[in-house]
């Protein structure tokens, strides 16, 4: 499998794998989120009614008020209102009134009144002096049938007179919901596609920049010319640099190497032949002026008539020495 690909596959995973634990966490707190802020907004509605219901529950006149008719009014009214995208056209919250017993004596819906709700845990718990709420569903096997319940006592002189309940069904916060979950999801789709867009731009980038140097390096063992590849800048450029000082060396001792071997063969013609082999260093001789040595004339330029370049054992050519 190429570098490339496998550079590919290794950021598909981790991107992957991160977008959809992300998106996954997200989308599981979006539920839970819409909903505190919709039961933060009927503990101010039921704290607001219970302060409006506190002298006819003490009275005992809440029947005889214009408040059912107002209830009842406020529950055929149709907002038609826009709320980011989404049409409202019908009220949704549901109110009863409990007195000190937990007996119901009002209701929006018509479908409480009289009825023992003191079991209840928005009403039991209120009674108490506790915040009372609940969550219950109509249909048991349903979770959308769920309806949120948030009580707020009556108070009178410090005793608590009554409860006063309101309710929202949890199936109109559901359209906002699933808005919020699509606009995440297609978001988060988009990032984890782009993410995978660069990946896969820079895996070939990098798959292709090491294929240049390979071919580059290819050419120069096979003793061939080859233009350097072109990086600006960081590790490709150095390794790049890298093997381009390697391929001059390598020529430089390849040339070094066939200029020894031609001069010694050239040496071997000259008077005293017998002698002009290669000797390691020794006291018994000295250097001849290197503008006379032989390798200088072969073209090496170096002062210093030490044949370095077979088998790195610094012999010296009995042409550049005489005897002392």
């Amino acid at each position: 499998m190429r570098l490339g690909i496998r550079i590919f596959l290794v950021y598909f995973l981790f991107v992957g794998l991160a977008g959809y634990f992300l998106l996954n966490t997200v989308r599981e707190q979006i539920r839970p989120v819409v909903r505190q802020s919709s039961e933060e907004t009927l503990v101010d509605t039921a704290n607001l009614l219970a302060e409006i219901l506190r002298d006819d529950v003490k009275a005992g006149t809440l029947n005889q008020s214009r408040l059912p008719q107002v209830l009842k009014a406020y529950g055929s009214r149709s907002p038609g209102a826009q709320i980011w995208g989404l049409a409202k056209n019908q009220v949704s919250h549901r109110i009863y009134v409990t007195d000190a017993k937990g007996i119901v004596l009002l209701d929006s819906s018509g479908e409480a009144l009289g009825k023992d709700y003191s079991q209840w845990n928005d009403v039991l718990l209120t009674l108490r002096g506790q915040y009372g709420a609940r969550s219950t569903r109509s249909d048991p096997n349903d979770e959308s049938t769920s309806v949120m319940h948030v009580g707020a006592p009556i108070i009178d002189d410090g005793k608590v007179i009554g409860v006063v309940t309101v309710a929202k069904p949890n199936s109109s916060l559901q359209p906002y919901i699933d808005r919020s979950e699509r606009r995440l999801l297609t978001l988060g789709l988009g990032l984890i596609g782009l993410g995978l867009l660069i990946g896969a731009a820079l895996s070939w980038w990098l798959a292709r920049s090491l294929r240049r140097l390979a071919r580059y390096a290819q050419a120069v063992s096979e003793g061939e010319r080859a233009a350097l590849p072109h990086y600006k800048g960081g590790e490709l450029a150095h390794l790049a640099q890298a093997v381009e000082r390697m391929r001059t060396l390598l020529a430089i001792s390849r040339a070094r190497a066939s200029a020894c071997s031609r001069w010694s063969s050239a040496c071997s013609t000259w008077p005293g032949s017998s002698r002009c082999r290669p000797w390691r260093m020794s006291s018994r001789w000295r250097w001849r002026p290197w503008w006379t040595s032989c390798c200088w004339l072969m073209g090496r330029g170096s002062k210093a008539p030490v044949c370095t370049c077979v088998s790195g054992c610094r012999l010296v050519c009995a042409c550049c020495v005489i005897r002392s």
